[in-house]
């Protein structure tokens, strides 16, 4: 045993949720990126709150997709809250993208 971190299953179950991912796929993060979901999962509401807030006030989702891009948080972490993003805001990615692009649907 290397003396890795062991998470419970109920804290596994929190972190699987906060990243809105099944407990097996969240069992594949890393233990820190589990670790920053488990023990970190009200910053991660709070900022899918912001999203949420933005969505009701007509808010900017690429100013919000620019800071959590920017941020310092574990890339899982960003991904899934870039995820969310484009649950709210489906058409944030289609703004963004030269018109060809959109046209041609290349990523």
């Amino acid at each position: 045993v290397g003396g890795g971190v062991e998470f419970s299953s109920t804290q596994i179950a929190k972190g699987a949720a906060t990243a809105n991912l099944p407990i097996t796929d969240f069992q594949k993060l890393d233990i820190d990126t589990q670790n920053y979901f488990i023990n970190n999962s009200d910053q991660i509401r709070a900022r899918k709150k912001l999203i949420d807030d933005a969505k009701a006030t007509k808010g900017d989702p690429i100013s919000i997709k620019n800071e959590i891009s920017s941020s310092t948080l574990p890339e899982a972490v960003k991904s899934s809250l870039l995820d969310y993003l484009k649950s709210v805001f489906p058409e944030a990615d289609q703004v963004s993208m030269p018109w060809w692009q959109r046209l041609l649907n290349i990523f």
